[in-house]
């Protein structure tokens, strides 16, 4: 007799499942950011798969993500893009073996006086899901390994307090909120990419300012440049992956371009795409024009983005059995 089950009951149990465990307990934060290096939280849904299988056409199942966002950019629908690898996706009787969230992740809440200073966990979402049923008649049992490539949009936001003034040469006052020069501290919102440093040192001239930034992944997976996620699969084979591999757009400005940058790295832009050597590091070197700053000294802090596709992947064993 065959053994059917419905994908729509599973996938509404998980959902119901979802909602009973609410959020994590509440954290403390006293920066503008939340920080961690973690992006997306990879996980199979509990029994998507399971861990064995009829085979022979006689029992339908689901491969079935459980993703959540710990990071703190807000993932919108079509950014994430999962690809089942690692089987014969016609003998899995998949319909296609990649699929996008049609849903939004929302970001981990940032600190909110209205909530005493807390931070609340990131939402979690079982958007994608594989219907599949093992069509072949097997000799005898035999285990696969179900793989799911996850490629995600994501991007990281990162400043520092610098010190400025319109003469960056002069001696300062003793006085000054600040000493140009002075060792800066990087903060970055949550996520694999992160500004492991900043620093800045006088450069050419009295009205220039030289703006150093090192980048780090600080996760496991791979990154792309943005526009991968428009890719047709998450997977190098068959795609421009490898084109846009170990890459990432970095953007530095301050708020209303007051004072203006421009990077080297850039050919004098203030945004652009930069290497990361080794897919773990870059560096971006900028030039802040204080010219129409003011005389006294005080402090300003950069908006630094990093935006990129991250990869990465979740696998399981199944075993496929042969029932007589």
């Amino acid at each position: 007799m065959k053994k059917i089950y419905i994908s729509a009951f599973l996938l509404l149990g998980v959902f119901l499942m979802a909602a009973s465990c609410g959020s994590d307990t509440p954290t403390t934060t006293s920066t503008g950011y939340i920080g961690g290096t973690t992006g997306l939280s990879l996980a199979y849904a509990t029994d998507m798969p399971p861990a064995k299988v009829m085979d022979n056409n006689q029992e339908t199942f689901a491969i079935g993500l459980d993703l959540e966002n710990k990071g703190e950019y807000r993932i919108q629908p079509g950014e994430v893009m999962a690809t089942v690898t690692g089987i014969d996706v016609n003998a899995f009787g998949l319909a296609s073996d990649t699929m996008k969230n049609a849903g939004g992740l929302e970001p981990v809440t940032r600190k909110r006086v209205n909530n005493a200073d807390t931070v609340l966990s990131g939402t979690r979402s079982f958007d994608i899901a594989f219907n599949a049923i093992y069509k072949k008649e097997l000799p005898a049992d035999w285990p696969f390994s179900v793989i799911t490539n996850v490629c995600y949009r994501y991007q990281n936001k990162a400043t520092a307090q610098m010190c400025l003034r319109k003469d960056v040469i002069k001696k300062g006052d003793p006085k000054d909120v600040c000493n140009i020069g002075d060792a800066l501290t990087a903060l970055n919102s949550g996520g694999p990419l992160q500004v492991t440093s900043i620093s800045e040192q006088r450069g050419g001239g009295a009205n220039k300012l030289s703006l150093i930034l090192e980048i780090s992944n600080a996760g496991t997976g791979v990154v792309y440049a943005p526009e991968a996620i428009q890719a047709a699969k998450c997977s190098e084979t068959g795609t421009n992956l490898k084109e846009l591999k170990d890459k990432l757009k970095v953007t530095v400005s301050f708020d209303g371009n007051k004072p203006s940058v421009s990077c080297g790295t850039f050919k004098g832009a203030n945004t652009g795409i930069v290497p990361l050597i080794g897919g773990k590091t870059a560096r971006v070197m900028c030039e802040v024009d204080t010219s129409m700053l003011q005389d006294t000294t005080y402090t300003d802090m950069p908006n630094i983005v990093l935006d990129y596709v991250y990869k990465d992947s979740v696998s399981q064993q199944v075993i496929v059995q042969h029932i007589a």
